[in-house]
């Protein structure tokens, strides 16, 4: 039954609204002052205390009133009160709307969004960071959700470090307390040693609540139940907590591991330490900038060779077609003459003077033996293009058909026609003349399967370089 009661005045202060709940040495109650508005009472509720005994429980409001920060809760007054049933100690702090943390994880039945779990963390790490940080160290040795309340501050949540009634400044030579708190929740070392709890069991208390927030399950279920002894030698593994929930990326199951190591030597050493990491996982690193390096010289693109004009090199094709001003008029094929002599002479004219042949510059007739290869006639034409008219040679127009080239001659000389096409090609390809080089590689194509079909021959063509 509740020490006090609904509408009960304490010390004509404090008006009792309602019981909010009780742990192994108080009772907690919301009570309104008539200035300040509702507060957090806490009574402890063992009778027949002497003055000594009480002023040692209201220990724990001299304690909060020295650790002043947002993530502790705050101590507005401390006293007796008289009941039917003797005197006791009490003391008033600042009253948290939201409930503890063990409400809120049932609220949502299950684990917590990642980030909201690591927030709350974080503000855990920085209440405890205030106490850590004391000369001697001042440690919690009962880290739970249900010491931990969930308040407002705006739209943000605010978490508040409660139930400082175990806690305790270390020793300064060891930095060792005696062991204290939930079993659950404490280092497998604390049960090894009575006096062996430190600021690295209250490391591995908040990375147990982390875990529990995270994966919606204990970090080490069996030392729930176990009993001391056991926990003493506890060497079980941790199951990683990406392995339980996807989400949890690897950097988060690095810290969190690292708070829970067996060997507390392995672990941060205190809650402020944890707070650097936890506070590093929260911050994107910065993209880091490439060295400064002068950036490797770069050699010009790469363009083609232009073969030397025809009177330049010495080749056993005729000269480069030229390209004719406007107004220039090309001259055509005569149709008379030997066909054996004049058609070698006239190939040897159009598409360059071979060993042998007749001499340059001449009349370049050809005895047409049937009706020209249109084909082959249309590729030369755009290959060869106008041209300024010479007075000694003639550029034809047209070339000359497969069926007016002599049979002995044709394959190697219209192998060379492609070729030298082709070379033509990369000519006018270096001098930024894509259209005319264009042509001449629509012409070659178009010679290759013409002089195929007719002779079939690779090993023949391949001597000029043509590729079928």
């Amino acid at each position: 039954m509740p020490l006090l009661g609904e509408g009960q005045v304490i010390r004509d202060t404090y008006r009792v609204e309602r019981f909010l709940g009780e742990g192994a040495f108080a009772e907690v109650y919301r009570v309104r002052h008539p200035f300040l508005g509702r507060q957090a009472m806490k009574v402890f509720r063992r009778p027949g205390l002497s003055t000594n005994d009480i002023e040692k429980a209201l220990g724990e409001a001299v304690l909060l009133s020295r650790l002043g920060h947002p993530n502790i809760v705050r101590v507005f007054d401390a006293n007796t009160l008289e009941t039917s049933s003797g005197v006791f100690g009490y003391f008033t702090m600042e009253y948290v709307p939201g409930g503890t943390l063990a409400d809120h994880l049932a609220a949502h039945r299950g684990f917590l969004p990642v980030a909201e779990a690591v927030d709350i963390a974080v503000q855990v790490c920085r209440g405890l960071a205030v106490a850590h940080q004391k000369n001697p160290p001042i440690i919690h040795r009962d880290i739970k959700p249900q010491n931990l309340l969930m308040g407002h501050d705006g739209d943000a949540t605010r978490v508040l470090v409660s139930d400082f009634g175990l806690a305790r400044a270390v020793n300064p030579w060891t930095l060792m307390a005696s062991t204290r708190g939930t079993m659950a929740f404490k280092a497998p070392e604390t049960f090894l040693d009575p006096r062996g709890d430190s600021r690295a069991g209250d490391v591995w208390a908040i990375g147990s609540v982390l875990y529990l927030l995270l994966t919606a399950q204990m970090p080490h279920p069996e030392l729930v139940a176990a009993d001391p002894l056991a926990g003493a030698w506890y060497t079980g593994r941790l199951i990683p907590p990406r392995e339980l929930r996807y989400v949890v990326d690897e950097r988060l199951e690095k810290i969190v591991t690292r708070s829970l190591a067996l060997d507390p030597s392995q672990r941060h050493v205190s809650a402020p330490e944890l707070l650097t990491d936890l506070e590093s996982w929260r911050t994107p690193a910065a993209p880091v900038p490439p060295p400064s390096v002068p950036p490797p010289s770069v050699p010009p693109p790469s363009v083609p060779s232009v073969p030397p004009a025809a009177s330049e090199r010495p080749s056993t094709r005729g000269p480069a077609p030229r390209e004719e001003p406007a107004g220039a008029q090309n001259t055509g094929l005569a149709a008379g003459g030997p066909a054996q002599l004049t058609g070698a002479s006239s190939a040897a004219t159009t598409w360059g003077p071979h060993s042998g042949s007749g001499p340059s510059g001449g009349s370049g007739a050809v005895a047409t033996a049937g009706p020209p290869d249109a084909d082959a006639r249309s590729a030369a034409k755009a290959a060869t293009g106008p041209g300024p008219a010479s007075p000694g040679a003639a550029e034809p127009d047209d070339v000359p058909s497969l069926a007016s080239v002599p049979a002995s001659v044709e394959a190697d000389d219209v192998a060379g026609a492609a070729a030298h096409l082709v070379d033509e090609a990369l000519r006018l390809a270096g001098e930024g003349r894509p259209v005319a080089a264009a042509n001449r590689l629509t012409a070659a194509y178009d010679l290759v399967p013409a002089l195929r079909d007719r002779h079939g021959s690779r090993e023949q063509l391949s001597r000029r370089g043509v590729v079928m």
